[in-house]
């Protein structure tokens, strides 16, 4: 005779493996589930490659400035603020123009122009791409995007991609415009979320050069901004707990400032490589000083704007180019890219090196050079004497 306790004990007895079972399965789903969206979060970048324009269309020294004196617009003032803002510019000789330019069509552009520039830069820069990645057909391309953002004709861009390499129909294409120098890392963004909807996906991106203009103290705020949000899970816990320490400590105190007592971020405890905008000298510098950057870390962004110029939406794979040709690249090494466009727009991501990868093959031992001083102020400074006010140019 069973009692209505012993009853209900011997009841549930035979439930309790199904119970533990369930649970277990549970979460193991879950973990799986955690797992899978993890890596479904990752972009991983497989190859890329970088345009290098034929050496025809070099603009040394004297090429600029037969350039700039052809021009009937231009006078002595002209001539002195031109001649200031090349030399202060960070732009070596080794930098690269258009053809109508170098050819003295510059006055009268045309469609025709724009397009047949497009056409080598796309092109030449795709046909390399596909060759380094020989396991990779266009038709296997599931998304591409293209960043150009002052020139957006129709049909577009990637349709004349699609149409060169045939791929297939069904191939997601966007063509971003007027997105400046940090279209870059915002079609990267625009990806990686068009990834979480389509598994397995393949996807090639180009930028090439624009144009913008960059202020500084925008760039300060907005990039500010991005770092709250991104080192909290790109920095060690022991940095953080430094930094929320050495920061209270100097709210306590209120005599010494921030930086004399070492409360900055160190942000080499979680970064590795720096890949800054190569937009200009001064924003170089700039970001340098504001992360405590060594002239080691500002190298490869001086170096992409010494021999290829502002390549804008581009800059950013040439500076970690450098990198990898300075063989500097290790496995598990983190990248922090930092981009500035217009808008203002500033934006960031972080890369992880996989593999160790090889040395690009491109002239890398001539840089950094001995001097970085621009011939220009050898040649021509003789456009800021005095006398020259007197001369009436033709």
């Amino acid at each position: 005779m069973y009692t209505r306790s012993t009853f209900k004990t011997d009841f549930f007895l035979p439930m309790e493996p199904i119970m533990i079972f369930c649970l277990l399965f549970f979460i193991i789903f879950c973990l799986r589930k955690l797992v899978f969206q993890k890596r479904e979060a990752c972009c991983y970048m497989m190859a890329y490659e970088c345009y290098k324009a034929p050496a025809d269309r070099k603009l040394d020294t004297d090429t600029c400035a037969r350039i700039v004196l052809r021009s009937k617009n231009l006078g002595l003032q002209e001539y002195k603020f031109l001649l200031e803002t090349i030399v202060s510019s960070g732009i070596g000789e080794e930098t690269c123009g258009t053809r109508n330019v170098i050819s003295g069509h510059e006055d009268s552009p045309t469609l025709k122009d724009s397009i047949s520039e497009m056409d080598d830069l796309i092109f030449d820069t795709l046909d390399k791409l596909f060759a380094t990645t020989g396991n990779i057909s266009p038709s296997e391309i599931d998304i591409l995007v293209v960043n150009v953002s002052l020139f957006s004709p129709a049909p577009s861009l990637t349709a004349r991609v699609v149409n060169r390499y045939k791929m297939r129909s069904n191939v997601k294409t966007f063509n971003l415009s007027g997105m400046g120098c940090s279209a870059s890392i915002v079609a990267i963004d625009l990806v990686q979320h068009l990834f979480k909807r389509l598994l397995n996906a393949l996807h090639k991106q180009q930028c090439f050069k624009t144009s913008s203009y960059l202020q500084i103290e925008t760039c300060r705020a907005l990039f500010t901004a991005n770092l709250r949000v991104l080192l909290p899970k790109l920095l060690p816990l022991s940095e953080q707990l430094r930094y929320v320490y050495v920061s209270r400590q100097q709210n306590k105190t209120k005599r010494n400032s921030l930086q004399e007592m070492g409360a900055g971020l160190n942000l080499k405890t979680g970064v590795d490589h720096f890949c800054v905008h190569p937009g200009g000298r001064a924003i170089i510098d700039e970001a340098g000083k504001s992360l405590s950057l060594s002239n080691c870390d500002l190298e490869p962004a001086r170096m992409a704007l010494l021999r290829f110029g502002n390549k804008s939406a581009g800059g950013l794979w040439y500076v970690l180019a450098y990198v990898e040709a300075k063989q500097r690249l290790k496995r598990c090494n983190k990248i922090l890219m930092i981009s500035l466009g217009a808008g203002f727009k500033c934006n960031n991501c972080v890369f992880e090196v996989m593999r160790d990868l090889k040395d690009a093959k491109d002239s890398r031992d001539q840089y950094p050079p001995e001097t970085t001083v621009n011939p220009f102020i050898e040649k021509y400074s003789w456009v800021n004497d005095e006398y020259l006010s007197f001369v009436r140019f033709q």
